[in-house]
């Protein structure tokens, strides 16, 4: 079962990948946007919830490695449960899930800001005369489509996230690669000195995406035209999930990876 994190963690980001090209979604500006997909939906939160489940009850090689694996768990739970903001969509309508509603402004906010939305008949009244052929409100949605979020969502959303990335680098640069652990005794394999230096490597590489999408929030990048329209936060989001994947299938010495960096062959002293 523990396999199934490293996979899970690839396999998120390609699912909806392959599921935006094959037309069960549009291609969201996010793989926590794909939260919002009829299709994709499901399958994003269930792999989350799956990861809860499995890394809640993972047992480490050390009381600090299972520790922090509940961490994880936790994390992932709460991208799961609670969506992040705006629909990451350029379509005009589509099926939304709970806590979200997708529809047409008013173009006023209730006394607690959130932002009023046309229901019923009105979502396409007939003196605007943007009903089209079918009498379906498609193009009327189209004009000012507004999604409206439970308040604190999207707040425990991002927290969850960044806790979640954190945690992923954090396994990756110093719970995998260390050396103090009892099994090694006096001396260390030279292949798991082997595995740090990819540890090391791929802990880089989701240290560079985090730090391009903390880049795209602070300066507000991430709210702009051209950032969605090349998918940075999904790419970056992807690259971090991925590349942990890869170092947790080092870990768990997955079957499909070169059995040099597992089967030792000399000793190296501590």
């Amino acid at each position: 079962m523990a396999q199934f994190v490293g996979l899970a963690a690839i396999g998120l980001p390609v699912s909806m990948f392959l599921g935006a090209q094959f037309g069960l979604s549009c291609f969201h500006t996010s793989i926590s946007h794909f939260y919002y997909s009829q299709n994709l939906g499901t399958v994003f939160v269930g792999l989350l919830f799956a990861v809860f489940a499995v890394v809640l009850g993972y047992q480490g090689q050390t009381r600090l490695e299972t520790f922090f694996a509940k961490l994880v768990a936790v994390a992932a739970l709460g991208v799961a449960l609670f969506p992040t903001s705006e629909a990451g969509c350029t379509d005009d309508r589509f099926s939304v899930r709970a806590f979200a509603e997708y529809g047409l402004s008013t173009g006023q906010d209730d006394t607690d800001g959130t932002p009023q939305l046309l229901r019923g008949d009105a979502l396409c009244p007939p003196q605007t005369g943007l009903e089209n052929t079918q009498g379906t409100e498609a193009n009327c949605v189209a004009q000012n489509p507004r999604l409206v979020l439970n308040a604190s969502s999207q707040a425990l959303h991002i927290g969850s996230a960044i806790a979640l990335f954190a945690l992923l680098i954090f396994h990756t640069l110093v719970i995998f690669p260390r050396l103090d652990w009892p099994a090694y005794g006096a001396t260390i394999p030279a292949e798991k000195l082997a595995r740090n230096r990819i540890y090391y490597g791929l802990g880089a590489g989701m240290v560079c995406a985090g730090a391009v999408l903390l880049l795209g929030k602070v300066t507000n990048l991430d709210n702009t035209a051209w950032w969605d329209a090349y998918r940075i936060t999904f790419w970056m989001e992807g690259a971090v999930l991925i590349l942990f994947g890869i170092s947790w299938g080092i870990k768990g010495k997955f079957g499909y990876l070169p059995k040099s960096i597992f089967e030792p062959t000399s000793q190296v002293s501590q």
